[in-house]
């Protein structure tokens, strides 16, 4: 059971009825800048710099660093989307992770340096070390496995798995082995 520590600035304690764990951050470790909240946001280990922005959170040196309007942001991971500015909804676990977002919105990136050059784009997913890396502008884009990229930065409606599934998801076209699937299931010949 918890009676109470402080060593860190941060307690941990039973201190209401209900029976849960309560967490309260000491004003001094606070307004040091490695663990706080304000605004509606939370971060350890880093600082969301402005009041603008809200409901964020940030877990590893400089996550989130450059916040400054966007709201509802996740970012876990030492440098993860770490250029953030008015983009909304995103969420960027592992090293890097949309390192580069700034204006984009509702993109998933999971994996050291996925999604890391994004940085207006909506809506792409990137699972794996640099899925989807190369992409800036492009947007709806699904990017699964280890260095797979989009054709090209401002690619949208792709779908790349592990360089052997790709799909066209404006016309829902799918293909097998072959990146231009001609008709709505392609399988390549060789």
């Amino acid at each position: 059971m918890f009676t109470g520590n402080t060593e860190t600035g941060i307690t941990a304690t039973y201190q209401d009825g209900d029976g849960t764990i309560d967490i309260a951050i000491d004003s001094t470790v606070a307004t040091t800048g490695t663990v706080g909240a304000s605004n509606g946001n939370a971060w350890l280990g880093t600082t969301i710099s402005d009041a603008g922005a809200t409901g964020n959170v940030a877990i590893g040196r400089y996550a989130l660093d450059h916040a400054s309007i966007g709201h509802n942001n996740v970012a876990v991971g030492e440098w993860a989307m770490t250029s953030s500015g008015s983009g909304s909804g995103n969420t960027a676990i592992g090293r890097h992770a949309s390192h580069a977002m700034s204006d984009g919105d509702y993109n998933c990136s999971l994996g050291y340096m996925s999604l890391y050059r994004v940085n207006d784009g909506d809506k792409n997913i990137g699972i794996g070390w640099e899925a989807g890396e190369n992409i800036t502008t492009g947007s709806r884009n699904i990017m699964i496995g280890n260095a797979i990229d989009a054709p090209a930065v401002d690619t949208d409606d792709h779908l790349n798995i592990g360089n052997t599934i790709y799909g066209d998801l404006s016309t829902g076209k799918v293909g097998i082995g072959t990146a231009s699937p001609k008709n709505r299931f392609h399988v390549s010949d060789g």
